[in-house]
């Protein structure tokens, strides 16, 4: 049986694994609110979800890195794997 480890993600190192985890789930989001709205992907993005994803759109729109926030609902121990943002308005 293979034995299950969650470790740290580095941005760097795993890149195309962190880059497909995005499509995939923006895939499986996007695809609930076409079938909900009957607007396709590509018209709500304007652009292919691997576009999209590959964009940075966060840092794109101004987003910048910050430690969690008092609110936060993630557990404390997912903090240190987790990327929290924020954006001035």
């Amino acid at each position: 049986m293979t034995e299950l480890a969650f470790l740290p993600s580095d941005a760097v190192a795993h890149r195309s694994e962190l880059v497909e985890l995005n499509i995939e789930y923006l895939t499986w989001v996007l695809t609930g609110f076409s079938s909900i709205t009957g607007t396709s992907v590509r018209d709500m993005l304007g652009m292919d979800i691997p576009q999209y994803v590959d964009k940075g759109i966060y840092v794109r729109h101004g987003f910048t890195d910050r430690p969690p926030y008092d609110e936060v609902e993630a557990p404390k121990a997912l903090h240190p794997i987790i990327r929290f943002m924020e954006r001035a308005l």
